[in-house]
């Protein structure tokens, strides 16, 4: 008999955590190519309006460090949850019901990270799992948005 060799997955929180649920996923319209969702493409406020309490204030300080440290970056709603864009994807904001997420894109792998904070196991992709009791690291969240500009402009030339 062969014995399926597991993994145990850990995964990391920056602070501890606690709370609410996440955001519902959506009203979705169905057509003959399949499903869409009824937010693509709206303005990020529509996914910030429908967070309670920290969720929605963790959030919304991520939206103002993004904007902040990538000033040309385009933002709106896709696969429920806003996505900001330069030169590509470039990163994306999720709430979670113990945490939100600032996650990146294909940059993620290149992103320079000496402290240990990004976390994810995919090709590119990597993320940040915010506590909701605990403070936002804008600093160091703030560079990861800026190196993540870098490497999509680099990228695009």
């Amino acid at each position: 008999m062969i014995k399926k060799k597991t993994t145990k997955k850990t995964t990391k929180t920056v602070g501890q955590a606690g709370a609410k649920g996440r955001p519902g996923a959506g009203d979705v319209q169905r057509s003959g190519m399949g499903v869409r969702r009824a937010d693509l493409g709206a303005e990020v406020g529509v996914y910030f309006a429908t967070l309670d309490g920290v969720h929605r204030k963790i959030a919304e300080k991520l939206h103002a460090l993004v904007v902040k440290a990538a000033p040309k970056a385009t933002h709106a709603i896709k696969w429920g949850m806003p996505v900001y864009e330069h030169h590509g994807m470039l990163c994306y904001i999720r709430v979670q019901a113990k945490y939100v997420t600032l996650g990146f894109y294909e940059s993620g792998t290149r992103l320079k990270d000496p402290t240990g904070l990004l976390e994810g196991m995919g090709a590119n992709m990597r993320h940040v799992k915010l506590s909701l009791d605990a403070p936002v690291p804008e600093k160091k969240l703030s560079e990861f948005v800026k190196q993540a500009v870098r490497i999509n402009e680099q990228d695009a030339r």
